[in-house]
């Protein structure tokens, strides 16, 4: 019975119309940017920093030759093959959500095209919790590079990726995670240009449906049979483990906070990922990227966190149909009204100074 009600669930996302097309939004005067643009935060020069959405969440940061990833994918699986794998008897499902090379190709073309055509220099990969919409494609995408980044991920991920992934470039977040009761120091990226501190802040993760969250829970143990980066999966070897948003750093010569970066690409209940007052007073947030999928299970989100963090500009990302192929023509999340987000009293202000952009769209930053 559990397996049928699962498939009625998904059947019922899958199925759901929402806002679905792009005009739908643009009626309700909310418009996409679509070109790639410029940020002015303080209204005179300053530190320039390029920001690109690669779709689902996704971002990647370039600064000085220093590349940061955070939840990279490109290999969106449909509605029917999760379920297929999920209901397809045994234990655990059968194999069938797997990278895509083709995909990841694409986006990796698209973020050389981002950095002007240079070799991608990704210091650093992190993942915000460990769906396989956050995460799967990660250890294709580490297996590409040309310099072998370290790869950031929570205690379930690390097991996950255990075979596809040398451990020896694997940090587990929970060992440097910052909560309300605790501040830990933070990650520290170094290159000769730059220095990047990032905090990672404990969250949490919305319900897909009413109540229920798919994929809960953790991976205990390594999975050792998940040994080719392109290798077919269970839909249940991506368990979500903790779920954290990231507070991102950049310092000057000195050492000094230059420029602030808030990254929640998961809606959730406050307090859940907002970072402790005391870490928010030395620096406000320049700029944030604030997930948009699911926010309607959560009736204080994002009020609370944009009245914690007050950022001068907002990015809103995780917003389209991660269920489309990465090259169609995108249309917003299922089972999210986006239009309706966007008339939440605390998100109006927003709507002229906030960004909604389109899968590689390139920000440079000043």
């Amino acid at each position: 019975m559990k397996y049928i009600f699962f498939l009625l669930l998904l059947l019922m996302i899958g199925c759901s119309s929402g806002p679905g097309r792009l005009n739908k939004l643009t009626k309700h005067g909310i418009f996409f940017q679509k070109e790639n643009t410029s940020i002015n935060i303080t209204g005179t020069p300053g530190v320039k920093l390029m920001v690109q959405y690669t779709g689902s969440g996704g971002l990647y940061f370039l600064k000085d030759g220093l590349g940061i990833l955070v939840d990279p994918f490109f290999s969106h699986q449909r509605v029917m093959k999760i379920g297929t794998s999920v209901l397809g008897g045994g234990v655990r499902g059968k194999r069938k959500l797997a990278s895509d090379p083709a995909m990841i190709n694409l986006g990796l073309k698209s973020m050389e095209s981002a950095g002007q055509k240079q070799p991608l220099e990704i210091s650093a990969i992190f993942s915000a919790h460990s769906h396989y919409d956050h995460l799967m494609d990660v250890p294709a995408i580490f297996n590409k590079l040309n310099k072998t980044p370290i790869v950031y991920v929570n205690q379930s991920g690390f097991n996950t990726c255990y075979n596809v992934i040398d451990t020896a470039q694997m940090v587990i977040l929970e060992n440097h995670m910052t909560t309300r009761e605790v501040r830990r120091p933070p990650i520290e990226i170094l290159t000769q240009e730059s220095k990047v501190h990032i905090y990672p802040i404990l969250s949490e993760h919305n319900p897909h449906f009413k109540s229920i969250k798919f994929f809960s829970g953790r991976n205990t143990k390594p999975i050792l049979d998940f040994n080719d980066v392109y290798g077919k999966t269970y839909a249940n070897d991506w368990l979500e483990g903790n779920t954290f948003s990231f507070l991102i750093d950049y310092l000057d010569a000195n050492g000094k906070v230059e420029f602030r970066i808030f990254v929640q690409s998961s809606s959730c209940s406050p307090p859940a990922g907002i970072p402790p007052q005391a870490l928010l007073q030395d620096k406000e947030v320049d700029l944030a990227f604030l997930g948009v999928v699911s926010y309607h299970f959560s009736p204080d989100y994002p009020c609370t966190l944009l009245n914690a963090i007050k950022p001068k500009q907002v990015v809103w990302v995780h917003w389209e149909d991660f269920f489309r192929k990465y090259t169609k023509d995108p249309k917003t999340v299922r089972g999210t009204d986006v239009a309706k987000f966007f008339e939440l009293p605390c998100v109006q202000p927003y709507r002229s100074k906030g960004f909604l952009p389109l899968p590689g769209v390139k920000f440079e930053i000043q």
